[in-house]
């Protein structure tokens, strides 16, 4: 009993150190034969975490890797369409013309000084009828020039005539320029010219498609704003009737060129002449052409008439660097436009007034001018006077005077021969008064009125009762509205300028 009791006695402080023992140990986990402490279970927890996070970051890269892929797929295919339907540059060059005309051409000297002609001509890749024209040409140009460098050595010129060029591609078109000085009466005076080629399709491109290219508003008014600087220059050399004339002759080829209006000079040409406008180089008589300068500037070529019928300059300018031109309206138009009931700012007001003002010998024509002048509707310095009847003063000749709505309206007149063809009388840009055969079976003037694209031609006809008829809608009939004054009050002024027709 007493072993028995202290066996109890030694199991209790085992089985006490036990419990203690378990009581301050970690609690612990069985895992596959391993014990795992509850540090380690915060680790795990920690650990799943951290694979979540990485599992999700790994799901956002293939997500993401993902649409980078489908991305770089519609780029490339978004490319393949792009290199399907947009055009491919043409393989055009420009390269110098080989010739044995221009290896003749040598260095020659001058009071001990060696002269050396210089002779580039353009050749361009022919790949349309157009350019092999314009390589023609530059191969007759070749031939000219080499003729002209002959006689520099003949007559031991120090500055002989030049030709080169320059070439270059901006916003899609292949820009050639040739530039060739020209001795001409005693001075080199320089010439230049191009050709405009697209380099996706090879066309030569006109004016106005380069116009359309650059990009220009309101082309027409800067043009004409750029003619006036250069009119200017003239106008205190001239009478009025004379810078009235150069002024109408530039703005109407210039107009012409730019609408592709028939000029008013015309000449039959040959079948099959190939002469191709944008590319006539030769001599003084070249028609220069626009072109585009290296930075995408439009530069346009227009026709300047220079004074004493001495011929055409051309002269370039830069429309985006000019202003607008704006059309002053007639005051004399003004007032008869009021007197109608007439909107004369409205685009389809009419052209211009005619009047009948009676027979040249008579006096009623003398008394309406003198009423226009005397209540100052119209200055005698402002009316242009054309006697298309001079040459035959047995036949009764009829007035007309033309008042145009714009100060810068274009008035042309002509006389057709039996033939038809139309011989020049006159052109103006002032209020006109002008006379014509009475019996309209025997009058042949053409009056051609124009303001930029808008453009009328008529024969003044009058019926039996001295009524203008056959007039087109364009031009209204003023006849009745001017008055006339009393033949005894008519200035000394007037008297004079009427001699005009009486001479």
């Amino acid at each position: 009993m007493k072993i028995k009791n202290n066996i109890l006695n030694l199991l209790i402080p085992v089985l006490v150190l036990t419990i203690f023992l378990l009581a301050g140990c970690n609690e612990t986990t069985k895992n596959g034969g391993r014990i795992i402490t509850d540090n380690e279970k915060q680790n795990d927890k920690t650990l799943g975490k951290d694979n979540e996070n990485n599992e999700k970051i790994n799901d956002n890269t293939k997500t993401k890797l993902t649409e980078e892929s489908d991305k770089t797929k519609d780029d490339k295919v978004e490319k393949e369409e792009k290199s399907e339907t947009a055009p491919e540059e043409l393989n055009i060059a420009v390269y110098n013309l080989k010739d044995p005309v221009i290896d003749r051409i040598l260095p020659y000297t001058v009071n001990d000084k060696t002269i050396n002609p210089e002779i580039m001509i353009p050749q361009i890749t022919p790949i349309n009828d157009d350019i092999e024209n314009f390589n023609y040409q530059m191969k007759e140009l070749a031939i000219d020039y080499a003729e002209t460098f002959s006689y520099g050595e003949e007559y031991q010129n120090e500055t002989p005539d030049s030709i080169n060029y320059e070439s270059y591609k901006t916003n899609g078109v292949l820009t050639v320029i040739i530039k060739h000085d020209s001795k001409n009466m005693g001075y080199i005076k320089p010439l230049e010219n191009a050709i405009s080629i697209d380099v996706y399709t090879g066309e030569v491109l006109s004016n106005n498609e380069l116009i359309e290219r650059a990009k220009i508003p309101e082309f027409i008014e800067k043009l004409e704003s750029s003619i006036n600087e250069d009119l200017n220059a003239f106008k205190e050399f001239h009478t009025p009737e004379e810078y009235s004339y150069l002024r109408a002759n530039t703005l109407v080829k210039n107009w012409n060129k730019y609408y592709g209006i028939e000029p008013i000079y015309s000449w039959s040409t040959e079948n099959g002449n190939r002469n191709y406008k944008p590319t006539e180089v030769y001599g003084d008589q070249h028609e220069a052409v626009s072109y585009l300068s290296e930075s995408g500037q439009l530069i346009y070529t227009k026709t300047i008439e220079t004074p004493a019928a001495s011929g055409e300059d051309y002269r370039t300018f830069q429309p985006i660097n000019q202003n607008n031109h704006r059309p002053e309206i007639n005051p004399a138009y003004e007032h008869f436009a009021k007197t109608l009931k007439i909107d004369s700012s409205k685009e389809n007001a009419p052209l211009a007034f005619i009047g009948h003002l009676g027979e040249t010998a008579s006096t009623t024509g003398i008394e309406k001018i003198n009423s226009l002048v005397d209540e100052s509707i119209l200055a005698l310095k402002d009316i242009m006077r054309i006697n298309e009847n001079a040459m035959d003063p047995y036949k009764f000749s009829t007035l007309y005077l033309i008042i145009p709505k714009y100060n810068d309206t274009c008035i042309f007149f002509s006389n057709a021969n039996s033939k038809g063809y139309s011989f020049h009388i006159n052109i103006d840009t002032m209020n006109t008064l002008f006379n014509t055969y009475q019996d309209h079976e025997l009058s042949n003037c053409e009056v051609r009125v124009q303001h930029r694209d808008k453009m009328v031609i008529f024969k003044p006809k009058l019926d039996e009762g001295y009524n203008l008829t056959e007039l087109p809608k364009e031009i209204v009939d003023i006849s009745k509205n001017i008055g006339r004054s009393n033949f005894t009050e008519v200035s000394n002024e007037v008297f004079k300028f009427f001699e005009y027709f009486n001479d």
